[in-house]
């Protein structure tokens, strides 16, 4: 495959990422304990990290179309997309730090799953930033897309299960002796 193709396709997960999350929001109904705000705080993160995987996945066709080198192209677009990350990264924070300070209950383990995201792709970006790879430009920033993908993924089905009915019933009353 050529880096058009694989490019393109990483935008085109990323969107629909982006329009399932909304579509599973909008269609879903809660049959879980889940806070409500908390859902509102997923379906955000899906939407603006899927987005942003397909807004970088479509900056470096911008950039190859207008004849720039590559190592120019992977070093800008990672520095880039590192800024724009750290950026969401932020804000990610500032709104968990207020949702927990309101009282929303959170699941630690997707708190951390963004934090070692974050650090993982701020070591690849950084990486290509900084040229120290210079063979390996395009696998690292398509590297660090998919791990971010791979993140709203984990993300989106968690959303979907707190939307979803359950099917099984608990209830010891219900059940034939």
């Amino acid at each position: 495959m050529d880096t058009t193709t694989v490019l393109l396709a990483t935008a085109e997960i990323g969107v629909a990422f982006a329009g399932f999350a909304g579509l599973a929001a909008l269609l879903g109904r809660r049959h879980t304990m889940d806070d409500v705000r908390v859902d509102v705080m997923r379906l955000r993160a899906i939407l603006e990290g899927s987005l942003s995987v397909a807004a970088a996945a479509i900056l470096p066709l911008v950039l190859l179309s207008m004849q720039t080198a590559d190592d120019v192209t992977w070093r800008l677009c990672s520095g880039v997309y590192l800024a724009l990350s750290l950026l969401l990264v932020g804000v990610w924070t500032r709104r968990i730090r207020s949702a927990t300070r309101a009282g929303v209950p959170f699941d630690r383990r997707i708190v951390w799953m963004f934090y070692s995201i974050a650090a993982i792709m701020t070591v690849l970006l950084g990486s290509n930033l900084l040229g120290l790879s210079q063979a390996r430009l395009f696998s690292l920033y398509l590297t660090s897309l998919y791990i971010v993908l791979f993140g709203m993924a984990l993300l989106f089905l968690r959303l979907v299960a707190s939307l979803v009915a359950s099917t099984v019933r608990t209830d010891s009353s219900d059940r034939e002796s």
